[in-house]
């Protein structure tokens, strides 16, 4: 059914959240193009896997130099899409070549042989890749998250396919122009797929594991359909979390901790104070100082170097 719906009628688009202009038009995959790129990826894991450690590392450490080289076109990307000040976008970037730095340096260690004491004379545990990876990342961190799992899939050998937040695919498409600068090929893809498209996806003997950030409601989709079909599974998620000051509290440091728990990244983070729950011998000078400290955010245009929180 989808794959007869008009070309006009499956495009998205990403919206600037600060100005509410239009960034650009995507267009959905077809399900004849998912199934395409799925099978791409299955055939470029069969070489991948087999490439050494070496050769892996060396792909992402000339990552590192490219994202080093375009950090303020990925920041800039990332807070037109998703809003977040300027400065947060570029430490995300920051993040990423740190995280991928990381995995280069002990991606042989992670990859070793362990050795297990039995009756035989030689004895191992010895992890090998599993094959193609579907990712589902967020708009809060569109380059991070991404990275977060990409980075440790690939080093061991998997293959994954990533499919972005529809707020932020020209950052979803920037880490692919990326990827493919430092060297990698079908063994990255990205997919722009609906959300009644995942069971097709995860139903896929070549998919062998899905990774998901998100929320919890949609956590439990996903992970039910992921079991249905005796897919690997990981999942992050939301929640609702208590920022607990006791009566013994430094009540300026609880303030501040507060506050940027609340407001980092837009407000837009899974581990967030969401709830602040005030010792009663505390409440009233708490609720002062936090009012008096609100009153000195930076509210503005998220590229000012100066704007704390985006509009």
């Amino acid at each position: 059914m989808q794959n007869s719906i008009p070309s006009a009628q499956r495009g998205f688009q990403s919206i600037n959240p600060t100005t509410n202009q239009l960034v650009e038009t995507f267009q959905f995959d077809t399900r004849e193009e998912i199934s395409n790129k799925i099978q791409k990826s299955f055939e470029a894991f069969k070489t991948f896997k087999e490439i050494s450690i070496q050769e892996r590392t060396a792909k992402f450490l000339k990552l590192v130099k490219i994202l080093e080289d375009h950090t303020e076109v990925m920041a800039r990307s990332i807070t037109e899409e998703m809003g977040k000040p300027i400065t947060l976008s570029r430490a995300e970037v920051q993040k990423v070549i740190f995280h991928i730095k990381y995995y280069c340096q002990n991606a042989e260690h992670f990859n070793r042989k362990i050795p297990v004491k039995t009756e035989a004379d030689n004895c191992y545990t010895v992890y090998e890749p599993l094959g193609v990876i579907y990712t589902i990342t967020p708009f809060n961190f569109p380059f991070w998250i991404t990275f977060k799992g990409t980075a440790s899939y690939m080093t061991i050998g998997n293959a994954v396919i990533v499919r972005g937040s529809d707020s932020t695919p020209r950052t979803t498409r920037l880490v692919k122009k990326y990827m493919e600068m430092a060297g990698f090929g079908d063994e990255f893809q990205i997919v722009n797929s609906k959300q009644e498209d995942f069971e097709f996806i995860v139903s896929n003997p070549k998919i062998r594991g899905v990774s998901f950030t998100g929320s919890s409601t949609a956590g439990q989709i996903i992970a039910s359909i992921s079991g249905k079909y005796l897919k690997k599974c990981v999942m992050e998620l939301g929640g609702s979390d208590p920022f607990i000051v006791l009566e013994d509290s430094d009540v300026n440091f609880a303030v501040d901790i507060a506050i940027n728990g609340r407001l980092k990244n837009g407000g837009q983070v899974c581990n967030s104070s969401k709830r602040l729950l005030i010792h009663n011998k505390l409440y009233e000078q708490f609720k002062d100082k936090l009012i008096e400290r609100l009153k000195s955010v930076i509210i503005g245009d998220p590229l000012s170097e100066q704007t704390e929180l985006g509009p």
